[in-house]
């Protein structure tokens, strides 16, 4: 019994819920059959309140404003509108047939003269919307569904936004084709008071993007500078409408028979035009339209100009583009110098001469190839002079660099005569073959001598990274005192014997130079035989070795560890950032590093400072 009672009861439950959702969903699926809203093509808006009826149409998948001008609509404010429309069926509603019979008319809702008329659907359907009076409680309105016969009470909100001011209804932006899609550039400027059968009339800008760089077409085939062109697009589709017009003066001072400004962008299927006409009278505006719309409308006159510089502000002033690791040469030449580089492709170079290769200073190559990748035009001094570079000092260039790449095709940079630019002083520079001539930093000449000695690997002398420095010991070659000596005691190093100097600038000046003793380099070579006892400087001066830097350091060796002594000499001081040096496998004599300077002159300054305070030879007469 007690199991026949529950089945009883949970039948009941599902037939009372059956109800209560089938009178639920009922009237909605009535509403949601009359909702045109899955062809929802059209809305119009009239009313008392508005100058000129609204009309919005779907063209080509995209909203229009059709009234009271033609202009792209807010594609967010239209959705929100057509959103509220949807959601009408769950509005509170009552048949009119329900208020007759209670003996009132529409007028008593202010529907027989509606403030407001909505009209949306598509052309085979329309629904129909007038807007009444305000409810006597609660901020609503009463809304007439003249197709279904229905008074429907909304919220004052829904109306405030189907009859959305027109400003906040149409696009904000005058051009349509997305910043991203843009793939080409054409601007068309006139140029007053030319002659009018003349082809120089105006001066044609374009611009097209080739993969993913930018390249000018006109007036001259040059690359673009990409961030230049992104943030120049950008400023163009931003452009907004200030005020719409419709007076034939407006329409007239477009003056499109004396070729107006002009601005094309291409997108991906669509193309579209502006045109700028004259001034505004007495304001900062301009009058504009889009070609094949005949909406008038004003634009910030400062949005165009100075529009003739875009010719060298979008120009990419870097025009020594190449891939560094397919580089296989470097020659500069300079008059009757030259010098040759090859890369060895393991992130070393060498430098070719006529006594064999040596090893070029790779660091030196790595800031020169990115000075040469960086290296931007300041002035685009000439656009079309290839058949004129003598007049540019081009033809006998100052300097000439050249760059070879692996796949046997080169690359040279020609630097010819200098000149001023305003307050600066540069040079005139072009790509051999080519016809444009750029005016660049002078200095880039001084940064590439054609001097073998400036390429040279600086590192005069580097230890096994398993050897060991056993000792230090600097010379005064004058009397040969033995100015200062360290030497590793047997099972331990030179650090902790260097460590066990007390006077904190002397051990420091020890660890530099044992640093160096490991790493011998320099700071600069100069163009001077090395000798034994000495070099005669570029004076022709005869300058002596006063000082021996002898590093002792033990090497693996098979089997056993050999000792082996090298020998730095050195000239005195010349000046606080010059001191000579001279190393036996070293053809060339060079300056030292300035820490090394530094860290000598702590133990060489003792020695100077006692041959300064030593009384002076007395002459042979005084010895009589």
């Amino acid at each position: 019994m007690r199991n026949k009672l529950t089945i009883v009861l949970l039948l009941l439950n599902i037939i009372v819920f059956g109800a209560i959702w089938m009178l639920e969903r009922s009237p909605r699926q009535k509403a949601a059959a009359a909702s045109p809203m899955a062809d929802f093509t059209m809305l119009q808006v009239e009313g008392k309140s508005l100058d000129s009826p609204r009309l919005i149409r779907r063209e080509n998948n995209r909203w229009r404003i059709v009234k009271p001008i033609s202009w792209p609509a807010n594609f967010f404010a239209v959705n929100r509108i057509k959103s509220q429309l949807e959601y009408l069926d769950g509005q509170t509603s009552f048949p009119v047939s329900e208020i007759e019979s209670h003996g009132q008319t529409l007028a008593d809702y202010g529907l027989d003269a509606p403030n407001f008329i909505f009209k949306f659907g598509d052309d085979k359907k329309t629904t129909t919307l007038k807007v009444g009076k305000a409810t006597p409680i609660g901020n609503r309105i009463y809304m007439l569904d003249e197709a279904l016969g229905r008074i429907i009470v909304v919220d004052r909100e829904l109306v405030e936004s189907l009859a959305i001011d027109i400003d906040r209804l149409r696009s904000q932006n005058v051009f349509e084709i997305p910043r991203f899609e843009v793939g080409t550039i054409s601007i068309r400027i006139p140029r007053h008071g030319s002659a009018e059968s003349s082809a120089s009339r105006f001066l044609r800008i374009g611009l097209v993007k080739d993969g993913p760089r930018w390249k000018f077409e006109s007036p001259v085939a040059a690359e673009a500078n990409n961030k230049a062109v992104e943030a120049f697009i950008s400023s163009l589709c931003a452009l907004s409408a200030k005020s719409f017009v419709s007076d034939g003066k407006a329409v007239a001072d477009l003056d499109i028979g004396a070729f107006p400004l002009s601005i094309t962008l291409q997108g991906v299927n669509r193309r579209q035009t502006l045109l700028v006409g004259s001034p505004v009278p007495d304001s900062d505006l301009v009058y504009a339209k889009l070609e094949d719309n005949p909406t008038v409308f004003t634009l910030d006159a400062g949005a165009f100009k100075n529009l003739e510089s875009l010719k060298t502000s979008l120009r990419d002033r870097k025009f020594m583009r190449f891939d560094t690791p397919s580089i296989s040469g470097v020659d500069i030449e300079s008059g009757k110098s030259s010098v040759k580089i090859r890369s060895l492709k393991d992130g070393k170079w060498e430098l070719l001469g006529s006594g064999g290769n040596i090893p070029a200073d790779s660091v030196k190559m790595t800031e020169l190839l990115g000075t040469l990748s960086n290296l931007s035009a300041i002035d685009f001094a000439s656009d079309n002079s290839k058949a004129d570079f003598k007049s540019y000092g081009l033809d006998n260039p100052v300097l000439k660099i050249t760059l070879s790449f692996d796949d046997k095709t080169e690359k040279a940079l020609l630097i010819g005569s200098t000149y001023k630019y305003g307050a600066a002083s540069l040079a005139y520079a072009a790509l051999e073959g080519g016809s444009n001539v750029y005016g660049i930093p002078v200095g880039i000449i001084k940064e590439f001598p054609a001097t073998p000695l400036d390429y040279r690997s600086r590192i005069i002398n580097a230890l096994p990274e398993k050897a060991e420095i056993r000792g230090i010991k600097l010379t005064y070659l004058e009397n040969a005192q033995t100015v200062f000596e360290l030497t590793a005691k047997p099972g331990s190093n030179l650090a902790a014997q260097i460590a066990e100097i007390s006077d904190k600038r002397k051990r420091s000046a020890a660890q530099t130079i044992a640093g160096y003793g490991r790493n011998f380099v320099a700071q600069k070579f100069e163009d001077c035989a090395f000798a034994a006892d000495g070099f005669k400087n570029a004076k022709g001066e005869f300058v002596k070795w006063h000082w021996v830097l002898e590093i002792t350091a033990s090497l693996p060796g098979t089997g056993k560890t050999i000792n082996q002594t090298y020998k730095y000499y050195l000239a005195d001081r010349s000046g606080g950032t010059e001191q000579f040096g001279g190393f036996e496998d070293c053809p060339n004599v060079f300056n030292i590093p300035q820490k090394l300077i530094n860290a000598l002159f702590e133990f060489e300054t003792e020695v100077i400072e006692k041959a300064k305070a030593a009384p002076a030879p007395k002459k042979p007469e005084e010895n009589k």
